[in-house]
């Protein structure tokens, strides 16, 4: 577009362009001799015409990406006059935004981060150049986080190039999907036709486990487990029934019954499932005892993923021994468990492999706080029944790592074990199975941990890289709301009744714009007339919306009367415009 002059105007003199295209060099600061006969309006530039061209030297055509095409070219930007520490020299490092702020020699020129970082948005582009100067000084907070920009931590370990990009990369993982997919459908898992009758404040009783009929030679008492949802805060729990439990006034175990909370609840560690009361019902037509704990969906027992009778039978194909990372994972685990239930002064007892739940990758719970003390109280002194648990930790990690070998050979167990595992497992088995007499003192278990110190910081740090797997892949669905946001947007702000009479809100060129936009994503139509539902249309435009692309795209209304032109990334302030509107006016603005 050439620019217009008026020639018949003697106190307007155009700058002369040298044959290249570009501005000529600057001119000495000065009043000039015809300025005593100038008229009061001459129409100037905020910057020298060379700061400008150093932008513009390619096209001189002065162009704002940011005005959407319904906005006229004529109209000018309003720009700040008479700062007094307008100060620009044509030789300035500053007027060169894209090469200062990136050079050594001129950075340290700026004031700080912050007004750097807030330069160079706000400068950025053709017309932003008019704006630096008077940018330069203020005191400017950074830019707000854009939402759709997402930038995960890496867990560092990906064998990929650097231009290699896998499918992988864009979604989360199909095996972390499918378990988290599995613990829900676990989570949310009933029977339609139950029988099973309300307890307490709890309801929709669905049992984890199959109901044996209990035999007489049976000495246990039976005990069934349920999971079920609370009226109180509508979360899921597990509920262990002891069948036939005939409490005794002030026998053991009623008084176990009635002190769990205070004594079991007060266990908050990684490796215990939290028991948080215990009450008796007659709900199930007998007296029966309810132990309430945290629900873990889709977890099984030690003793289910490690019998014998789920590894293979005997036969000459070679299985390996369990790996001997997996049994430490086991050990450490179970040492963290006693070890927050020895320091309060109790003891788990319960130290079978059928009470610890396997709720992960080697992830394992004990599942029986105070069971051991409603069903068999004892008066064993407290140091015993600490040693007895340590001594029964060691007894579940030697029968899961000599179990495979009972299904292919007639070796003895331990001498597998000793085949199969370092010296260090062996002394550290052997240590809780042949520990010295009994001390009053309650630092066995801080000895235990002085012993397996070295293992301990192995299973912690293979921890620690699953909670980096973990934290990389939540940091990439941080934002995935961001179109259902775009959504509630653009159907709040298109065809609003109340403002149907306004010309102010009807008229207005982004609100028409806005309500072309919506019908180029969701209302398409082929050649005949037959809607068209292309869910990937829908999707790249919203996408492209939310970042703001340059790519232009032509709004047709319906009558085919208007016809516009613009950019993703116009369309994109038209909304935010329109919504900052609607915000206004919705709190009386």
């Amino acid at each position: 577009m050439k620019k217009r002059f008026n020639v018949d105007s003697p106190s307007f003199t155009p700058s002369t362009l040298a044959a290249n295209g570009t501005s000529a060099p600057s001119k000495t600061p000065g009043l000039s001799p015809r300025a005593a006969s100038a008229a009061p309006f001459q129409p100037k530039s905020l910057t020298p015409a060379s700061s400008v061209a150093s932008f513009s030297s390619s096209n001189p055509k002065s162009y704002n990406p940011n005005a959407p095409d319904w906005v006229s070219s004529e109209t000018q930007d309003f720009v700040p006059q008479n700062f007094t520490n307008l100060n620009i020299d044509g030789n300035s490092d500053y007027n060169d935004l894209y090469g200062s702020l990136h050079d050594s020699s001129s950075t340290a020129q700026l004031p700080n981060m912050d007004q750097q970082h807030s330069n160079y948005h706000f400068s950025s582009g053709v017309n932003g150049a008019q704006h630096s100067s008077y940018l330069a000084g203020t005191g400017t907070s950074s830019q707000v986080l854009q939402h759709h920009l997402y930038a995960p931590i890496d867990s560092h370990a990906s064998g990929t190039k650097p231009h290699q990009r896998l499918g992988k990369d864009v979604f989360i993982p199909e095996e972390l999907r499918l378990k988290l997919h599995k613990k829900a459908e676990a989570t949310l898992r009933s029977f339609s036709n139950s029988q099973l009758p309300n307890v307490e404040y709890f309801h929709t009783l669905t049992p984890l486990e199959a109901i044996a009929h209990r035999t007489m030679t049976s000495a246990a008492p039976q005990s069934t487990v349920y999971k079920a949802v609370s009226d109180q805060d509508g979360k899921t729990y597990s509920l262990r029934r002891i069948h036939d439990c005939h409490l005794l006034r002030d026998s053991p175990s009623s008084q176990a019954v009635s002190s769990l909370k205070g004594k079991w609840s007060r266990i908050n560690n990684s490796s215990v499932v939290t028991s948080h009361v215990a009450f008796s019902t007659q709900a199930f037509g007998d007296t029966s005892v309810i132990i309430v704990s945290d629900f873990f969906p889709d977890s099984i027992t030690l003793r289910e993923r490690h019998s014998p009778s789920q590894l293979r039978p005997p036969s000459r194909v070679y299985t390996p021994p369990i790996p001997e990372p997996t049994l430490w994972s086991y050990l450490v685990q179970m040492a963290n468990a006693l070890k927050a239930i020895h320091s309060i002064g109790l003891g788990a007892r319960s130290m079978e492999s059928k009470q610890w739940l396997l709720v992960g990758e080697d992830r394992i719970r004990f599942n029986a706080c105070g069971l051991a003390d409603i069903t068999d109280p004892s008066t064993t002194p407290l140091h015993e029944l600490q040693r007895q648990d340590l001594q029964k930790a060691g007894d579940i990690i030697f029968s899961i790592a000599t179990a495979s070998a009972a299904t292919q050979s007639k070796s003895r167990p331990a001498d597998h074990f000793t085949r199969s595992y370092s010296p260090r497992l062996r002394n550290a088995v052997d240590w809780l199975q042949n520990h010295a007499a009994p001390t009053e003192s309650a630092d066995m278990i801080d000895a235990f941990l002085t012993l397996i110190g070295p293992d301990v910081i192995d299973t912690t740090n293979s921890s620690l890289h699953l909670n980096d797997h973990l934290t990389f892949h939540l940091g990439r669905e941080l934002e995935n709301s961001r179109l259902v946001r775009l959504l509630f947007k653009l159907n709040a702000i298109n065809e609003r009744p109340e403002y149907a009479d306004d010309p102010a809100w009807r008229d207005q060129g982004q609100r028409a714009a806005i309500s072309l936009f919506r019908d180029y994503v969701f209302h398409q139509v082929d050649a005949a007339g037959q809607p068209v539902v292309d869910m990937g249309h829908m999707l790249a435009c919203l996408n492209k919306l939310d970042v703001g692309v340059e790519e232009r795209i032509m709004l047709v209304s319906r009558n085919e009367a208007t016809v516009m032109v613009v950019t993703f990334r116009e369309m994109k302030s038209a909304v935010e415009g329109a919504w900052g509107e609607l915000m206004r006016r919705s709190s009386g603005g």
